[in-house]
């Protein structure tokens, strides 16, 4: 029984990412079609840097919150507390990620401010 659940759970989470994949290669198509050369160039340079800041955010937290999970699995304060510095961290890396954007992207055609965050359809006003 638990190698079945076992096998399930890993079959259900390598789809998971495949079809997380999938779905980015077509996200970075369409992006690359709709954007352009340059603004795509630009996008791509600030997923690079996100993904290497992020890759170093971790500080270790997951580590610790397991060894302190493991050894008092009634305690949920190792939880909340790396709960909310993964969330300060994240805010933060948003909020330069934006910024970032905002910046980056003045005086092209498909600027920051004409590119609706909540939908991702273009503001045809431009």
């Amino acid at each position: 029984m638990f190698v079945t659940k076992l096998a399930l759970n890993a079959v259900v989470l390598s789809l998971g990412g495949y079809i997380s994949q999938v779905a980015n290669l077509i996200l970075y198509l369409l992006a690359a079609r709709d954007f352009g050369p340059s603004l795509f160039g630009s996008l791509v340079a600030l997923i690079g840097i996100v993904i290497v800041i992020t890759s170093f955010a971790d500080f270790g937290i997951n580590g610790v919150t397991i060894r302190a999970l493991a050894r008092d699995a009634s305690s949920t304060d190792p939880f909340i507390r790396t709960l909310m510095a993964k969330l300060v961290i994240g805010v933060a890396l948003a909020a330069l990620w934006a910024a970032t954007a905002i910046f980056t992207t003045r005086g092209h055609r498909y600027s920051a401010w004409n590119i609706s965050a909540t939908s991702g359809i273009r503001n045809r006003q431009a």
